[in-house]
């Protein structure tokens, strides 16, 4: 009780020394002034990309406000937090500066990550991240289509491929084979290019299972160089790459008439385009190329015959929801012409979907479309005189070998709205060979109905493949007359 009451008197003789005391320290902390946070105001994104064929550095710049003052700024890697650079000493004691930072890029594709550590003098800190994406300088892109490793069926094919030059523009390219020999070349030249679509048709002499090696070099107007190797190996394929055709008449001191055809085949083996020589003897008159387009269907949408660098017609297929063919319209000139100089229309077509009759032109009608079952496939076997579609003029063929024509094409519909080569209807629309064409209805005095207006036979090759087709067809107006196309079929090996 004693020692509680020595205790109190104490604590009240010494308690208006504490309290003085109290208000001297909270006097002395209000003079002590409180600033804002440090803050960063970037003038540029915190990510951005750069490309080294504009720069090789990069000024980060930024404005900095420290009120309380600056004590310490450090650039650090984000990666692994290291001190890139110190620059406390440089702007020591600042309240409001602007940073700038140069880095040097590297000379590769990468990204490069900061952190800006910002302390003030009363030990408020802020860190503010930055990226750089650094890309490296452009070099022309070269795309081939298909690849850099190709099997052809056929020495004649075409090469495809997208180019491209980033941010410069294209000032050269050329292919060159085993490195030596230049099949192509260009100078870009007039108007700058960075996008190019490039198509070349190769005729190369290869060999079967010997790789030729196609070099593309692409330059761009910084000299900027992309090279790639293209490998290309001729394999076997059943498909002819080349077609001989012969024509003479018998009886008759004429000179044999030729036709090369050269097939092109893009990568699912459908021919893209034909190279269509005419000879007179040995001496080429002229070529004509077809050039074919696919819908998304894989049925031809457009076959065009170009001679002479310049459009000659074109054939135009329309095709129903079904996917079943509904009209053809042939054109004279240049593709974007918008009259038909013919169309070909279905009226009617069987439950099945084939065309039982149509309308050529306006008025001119055919009927009753022949086919012919084979097993569960069922086959066209009217052949078209299409110019004239009168009954007089109508034939078909007989006698099935049941042999598949080589060039059989069935993406391509046998309705021409007028034939462009009689030889193209015979190699593309019948899938069989037969033996006989017939008149269906007869031809007056000219043929009786189930007469024969030409005859078929073929050689095979000792692989089974057809190599030859001969047709021997009756001169209208003298039966002991003969015209012959003898078609001879060349394979890869």
């Amino acid at each position: 009780m004693k020692k509680l009451e020595k205790f109190t008197k104490l604590f009240r003789q010494v308690l208006p020394t504490l309290l003085l005391l109290i208000v001297v320290c909270l006097t002395a902390c209000d003079d002590d002034p409180t600033f804002p946070d440090p803050g960063i105001d970037m003038s540029q994104s915190q990510d951005v990309v750069v490309c080294l064929d504009t720069i090789d550095r990069y000024t980060l710049s930024m404005n900095v406000t420290t009120p309380g003052g600056l004590e310490v700024l450090e650039i650090l890697n984000a990666n692994d937090h290291s001190v890139l650079s110190d620059l406390s000493e440089k702007y020591k004691g600042q309240t409001k500066f602007l940073l700038e930072y140069e880095i040097l890029l590297p000379e590769r594709d990468t990204v490069l990550s900061y952190n800006i550590r910002i302390v003030d003098a009363q030990s408020k800190v802020i860190n503010k991240p930055f990226n750089i994406t650094v890309k490296a300088a452009s070099k022309p892109i070269i795309e081939v289509f298909g690849g850099l490793e190709k099997s052809v069926i056929s020495p004649t094919f075409l090469l495809k491929a997208k180019l491209s030059s980033g941010v410069n523009k294209m000032k050269e390219y050329k292919l060159t084979l085993d490195r030596t020999k230049v099949l192509d070349s260009k100078v870009f030249e007039g108007d700058p290019v960075d996008v190019y679509d490039y198509e070349f048709l190769c005729e190369l002499s290869m060999k079967l299972g010997e790789p030729a090696i196609l070099t593309f070099d692409l330059v761009d107007d910084k000299d900027l160089k992309s090279s790639v190797d293209i490998r290309v190996t001729l394999v076997a394929g059943n498909k002819p790459i080349k077609v001989v055709i012969e024509s003479y008449r018998t009886q008759q001191e004429t000179v044999h008439k030729f036709n090369h055809i050269y097939f092109v085949y893009n990568d699912e083996q459908l021919i893209q385009k034909m190279n269509y020589d005419f000879y007179v003897g040995e001496e080429r008159t002229t070529r004509w190329q077809y050039n074919i387009t696919y819908n998304d269907k894989k049925k031809v949408s457009k076959l065009e015959t170009i001679t002479s660098d310049s459009t000659f017609y074109y054939i135009q297929y329309e095709y129903d929801s079904d996917g079943s063919f509904k009209s053809s319209s042939r054109y004279d000139g240049p593709t974007g012409e918008t009259d038909p100089k013919t169309k070909l229309s279905v009226l009617e077509k069987d439950a099945n979907g084939f065309v039982t009759s149509f309308l050529r032109g306006a008025t001119a009608k055919l009927e009753n479309i022949r086919y012919e079952t084979v097993g569960k496939e069922k086959l066209l076997v009217d052949y078209f005189k299409i110019t004239n579609v009168k009954d007089n003029f109508r034939e078909h063929f007989t006698g099935n070998t049941s042999v598949v024509w080589p060039t059989y094409f069935p993406e391509l519909p046998a309705f021409f709205p007028e034939i462009p080569e009689r030889r193209l209807a015979n190699m593309f629309c019948y899938k069989y060979i037969y033996t006989d064409r017939v008149s269906t209805y007869g031809n007056g005095k000219y043929a009786d109905p189930g007469e024969s207006m030409a005859k078929y036979r073929y050689n095979t090759d000792a692989k089974g493949r057809v190599n030859m087709v001969e047709i021997g067809e009756p001169y209208i107006f003298r039966k002991d007359v003969i015209d012959y196309d003898v078609y001879t079929f060349e394979y890869a090996d």
